[in-house]
């Protein structure tokens, strides 16, 4: 192994308020999500929204399949 990851925080379904305080502190964080491009619902000058519902907590967990690096909030979107 050429890498050791220390000093991390692991939050299991974090409050959006979590998050946010996260990025102030720290910059940026991580996830992992469960992606599927079904789950894709709208698409704008502005961007593009995801949201899913077939998996949370634990199970959400075991499915993600992405790792997002998250390194701005916008309320307003």
């Amino acid at each position: 192994s050429y890498a050791h990851l220390q000093n991390a925080n692991c939050y299991n379904n974090a409050s959006k308020d979590t998050i946010k305080q996260e990025i102030i502190d720290n910059g940026a964080i991580d996830i992992a999500m469960y992606y599927d491009k079904s789950y894709v619902k709208t698409t704008s000058l502005n961007g593009t929204s995801y949201y899913q519902n077939l998996y949370s907590g634990s199970e959400a967990t075991s499915n993600a399949n992405h790792c997002v690096t998250i390194v701005g909030w916008n309320d307003n979107y």
